[in-house]
């Protein structure tokens, strides 16, 4: 299966820790491309910047149930921060954001990275429970 890495980085020093750890192990392939969420108060310019390479990709999906950030707002504030972006996306929620990463992925060979709100990552695992109690 594909590798999918999921981290908190709801902060400029988790983004550059994660960013650290994502160049500097083998296990993963270049570019990346981000499933992002991130809440309206966060610090999203230095996020992005921690975060973000030129080829890289990055589909943003909003936070539920809480204070999310503008994605349009997001997605001009990427683009002006790494303006080599390779593609980016705005989805209605976390599961139609990793099917559009997973066919970014099969074009790039990229690693997807789930990142950017607790939130957003517990949501995900809320739908992956429902989604498995139902087959």
């Amino acid at each position: 299966g594909q590798t999918l890495l999921i981290d908190g980085a709801h902060n400029p020093a988790g983004a550059e820790m994660l960013r650290q750890y994502v160049d500097h192990s083998d296990r993963f392939s270049h570019p990346i491309c981000w499933v992002m969420g991130l809440l309206k108060t966060k610090e999203h310019q230095d996020i992005f910047t921690a975060l973000l390479r030129p080829g890289d990709s990055l589909v943003l999906v909003p936070v539920p149930d809480h204070l999310s950030a503008d994605l349009q707002v997001l997605a001009d504030t990427a683009t002006t921060v790494c303006p080599r972006l390779e593609e980016h996306y705005l989805e209605p929620d976390v599961i139609a954001g990793l099917k559009t990463a997973t066919a970014v992925q099969a074009r790039q060979n990229s690693t997807i990275v789930l990142c950017g709100s607790l939130y957003l990552i517990g949501d995900f695992f809320k739908r992956v429970q429902e989604s498995e109690e139902l087959t």
